[in-house]
C-alpha cells in the first residue's frame, strides 16, 4: 500500500469531507453576517472569523484540498487545470494565515493639524505606528439641494520620526493612502460648531494581501484551463 492509498491520506481527500467541510463554512459565513447585521463587525469578528472553531474549519479545507491534490500526483495533462485550482485555494489560504497571525487593523482620529502615530485597536490596546499621521485639511461636500452630506475626504500628509514627509494623499471612502503595506481609510467625521473638524481613519496592515489576490488570478485560470483541457480532449470535466 502506498502513502497515497493509506486511510488518513484518503479520509482527507474525500469528496465527502470536502462537502461536509464546505457546507460548515457557509453556515459559519451565514452566522457571522448575521452577527454583524445585527450586533456589529467587532462582535462578528470575536465571535465567528476570529474564532478558534472557524480557524479549525479552516485547517480541515486546507488539509482536504492539499491531499487532494497530493493524490493525483504524477498528474495527467487534464489534471492541469485541476491543480492549478487547488493550488490557487491553498495560496489563498495561506494569505489568510499571514493576515490573521501578523495583519493589524485599529482607528486613529486626527483633528483638522493634528498629527498622531498611535492607533487603537478594535480588541483594545495601542499600536504604535511606524510613521505619523498629519490631517492637513479635512473637505467636506454637501449636496446644494438638500443640504444634505454629498462626500468628505482628508488632506493626509505621513511623515517619519523626524517629522520629515513620506507621502501626502487625498482619503476618501473608497480611495485608501497606502504605503509600506499600510492602508488608511477614511472612516467618518465629526464637525461640531466652534471646534477643528475631526477625521476618523482606519489604520490596516494585510501581509497576506498578496497571497490572497494572486490565489483567486491562480483559481480562475485554474477553473478556465480544467473545462478547456477536458473539453479539448472530449471529455466532461471533474474533479
Amino acid at each position: 500500500m502506498t502513502w497515497k492509498n493509506s486511510p488518513p491520506i484518503r479520509l482527507l481527500a474525500s469528496l465527502r469531507l470536502a462537502v461536509a467541510v464546505l457546507a460548515s463554512l457557509i453556515l459559519a459565513l451565514a452566522a457571522g453576517s448575521f452577527v454583524e447585521a445585527r450586533v456589529g463587525s467587532a462582535a462578528a469578528k470575536a465571535l465567528v472569523y476570529r474564532s478558534f472553531w472557524f480557524h479549525i474549519l479552516l485547517g480541515a479545507l486546507f488539509l482536504n484540498v492539499l491531499a487532494s491534490l497530493l493524490v493525483r500526483i504524477p498528474l495527467r495533462p487534464r489534471q492541469y487545470g485541476f491543480a492549478a485550482t487547488h493550488a490557487g485555494i491553498l495560496t489563498i489560504l495561506v494569505g489568510a494565515v499571514l493576515t490573521a497571525a501578523l495583519g493589524t487593523e485599529g482607528g486613529i482620529a486626527l483633528s483638522e493639524g493634528g498629527t498622531g502615530n498611535e492607533m487603537l485597536r478594535e480588541y483594545g490596546g495601542r499600536v504604535r505606528l511606524p510613521f505619523a499621521i498629519s490631517l492637513q485639511r479635512f473637505d467636506l461636500e454637501l449636496d446644494p439641494a438638500s443640504t444634505q452630506t454629498a462626500g468628505y475626504r482628508s488632506q493626509l500628509a505621513l511623515l517619519d520620526e523626524r517629522g520629515r514627509l513620506l507621502e501626502t494623499a487625498s482619503v476618501s471612502m473608497n480611495r485608501p493612502l497606502r504605503y509600506e503595506g499600510y492602508a488608511i481609510y477614511q472612516s467618518g467625521y465629526e464637525r461640531l460648531p466652534g471646534r477643528p473638524a475631526r477625521s476618523f481613519l482606519v489604520v490596516a496592515r494585510d501581509p497576506g494581501r498578496f497571497l490572497k489576490y494572486l490565489g483567486a488570478l491562480i483559481t480562475v485560470l485554474g477553473i478556465a484551463g480544467h473545462f478547456w483541457l477536458n473539453r479539448h480532449n472530449g471529455k466532461v470535466p471533474h474533479a
